[in-house]
């Protein structure tokens, strides 16, 4: 078991560290530089409209069904399906040109 004195010492010495860090991080006067709002305003950019001719009609009915069950765009609930067939498929088929 190390002395109590060696770990007295040995926590002094990270508070002067830290000290020191802090005293010379305080001194530094540049001034901070200004923020870009533009992550906070409105974007005017829409998503494109979905396409609905790219899935079959009973698949393209149950998404709509489930949207308005979810108060959700049907986009959402293709995105959903599209993520969930694509992990379920994983790496049991490839896509060739």
């Amino acid at each position: 078991m190390p002395d109590d004195s060696i770990i007295d010492q040995v926590v002094e010495l990270q508070r002067e560290r830290d000290r020191r860090r802090f005293s010379a991080s305080a001194k530094d006067d540049t001034p901070w530089p200004e923020l870009d709002l533009a992550i906070v305003e409105e974007d005017d950019k829409s998503a494109p409209p979905f396409d609905d001719s790219v899935l079959s009609r009973a698949l393209l009915d149950w998404a709509r069904r489930t949207a308005a069950d979810c108060s959700a765009p049907v986009d959402y609930i293709v995105g959903n399906l599209i993520g969930c067939a694509s992990a379920a498929i994983g790496n049991a088929r490839r896509v060739s040109p």
